[in-house]
């Protein structure tokens, strides 16, 4: 089951810098724009220690953001912040790139793109998708490949208190994390659940496929147990329902964003009780991207024959989503 190759630990951003150094004309900053504060924030982390960039790509996604007036007016003024920050430490400018923002394998196919020594992943504001894509694309890559993930806070995600503002789905997205993947026994599946804010759309991907049981899991935000308790308080009737209608099939655990070696662990599991029927492992990724990219990374590495998500593709996005930078967390490749 462990294949030493394809593992990843959480870093302080100065082991990041140390390894950017050792390739200042060969690295690569790529993340997405977006309405949201925190999206210039790991950028800017590498400005301030003056690490020169030898590319930097920005991912522009045309999703429907309301109100659309302030969407652009918070977009153009990141838009600003991105190309003064790469003006500054990369000798070429920023280059934009408009993508489908839910398609898989069209952001593979980018990834493939990009040659560099050393590559700084920032899945801020990524599509969950995308997330994803790019998981299962560092999950095969060299050994000898250095990367890190950035993954920025936010200070306050917006109407914490009040009720869940739902905008609705225009799709329901089914497929595996690697092409070879099949999707048989499916009386035998196992879930991974990872919660977020919108208990809709977890009811939504359930009624697609419903697995025999798995794995719920709760994401421990650092300093904001709030957070965690929102997620637990909005998710907590679909899994009683999941819980009690089948005694012991589903285990609910909390983990902290960046703990691999736990996550690893109940993974394992889960991947062992699929593998003894040859039957797929079903991911559900609503919570924060931290767990949802290691929980790909370990699907896709050691369980690429049978491992899919399911994503309630959104209608629109909420332009009050999140406000302000707390902190960023970084994983790094065991290269890095």
């Amino acid at each position: 089951m462990t294949n030493p190759r394809w593992t990843h630990r959480p870093a302080a951003a100065s082991t990041v810098f140390r390894a950017w150094m050792r390739a200042p004309t060969s690295t690569l900053w790529l993340g997405a724009l977006s309405f949201e504060d925190r999206c210039t924030e790991s950028l800017r982390m590498l400005a301030e220690e003056r690490l020169a960039l030898g590319t930097a790509m920005l991912l522009d996604y045309p999703t429907i953001v309301r109100p659309v007036t302030e969407d652009q007016e918070r977009r153009s003024k990141n838009r600003r912040v991105f190309h003064r920050l790469a003006f500054d430490i990369c000798p070429v400018p920023i280059e934009e790139r408009r993508v489908d923002p839910y398609s898989f394998q069209g952001f593979q196919d980018l990834l493939r793109e990009p040659k560099s020594a050393f590559t700084v992943f920032d899945i801020t504001c990524m599509t969950k998708i995308h997330t994803l894509a790019l998981a299962a694309t560092l999950s095969q890559a060299p050994a000898d490949r250095e990367w890190a993930i950035a993954y920025s806070i936010p200070e306050n995600y917006g109407d914490l208190a009040g009720t869940n503002k739902t905008l609705g789905w225009r799709d329901i997205l089914i497929a595996p994390l690697a092409e070879t993947a099949v999707l048989f026994n499916e009386t035998h599946s196992r879930g991974i659940i990872i919660t977020g804010h919108e208990a809709d759309r977890l009811i939504v991907a359930l009624g697609e496929l419903d697995p025999s049981g798995g794995l719920i899991i709760v994401a421990d935000s650092p300093q904001r147990p709030d957070l965690r308790i929102l997620s637990q308080r909005r998710n907590q009737k679909i899994i009683r329902q999941l819980t009690s209608a089948r005694r012991n099939a589903w285990q609910q655990v909390v983990v902290p964003l960046a703990a691999t070696a736990a996550l690893k662990e109940f993974l394992a599991r889960e991947i062992e009780l699929a593998a003894q029927h040859q039957a797929p492992i079903l991911l559900f990724p609503f919570g924060p991207k931290p767990l949802v990219f290691l929980a790909a990374f370990e699907l896709a590495s050691h369980y690429p024959s049978s491992s899919w998500f399911v994503y309630p593709v959104p209608v629109a996005y909420d332009v009050d989503y999140s406000e302000g930078v707390s902190k960023t967390i970084w994983l790094v490749s065991d290269g890095g």
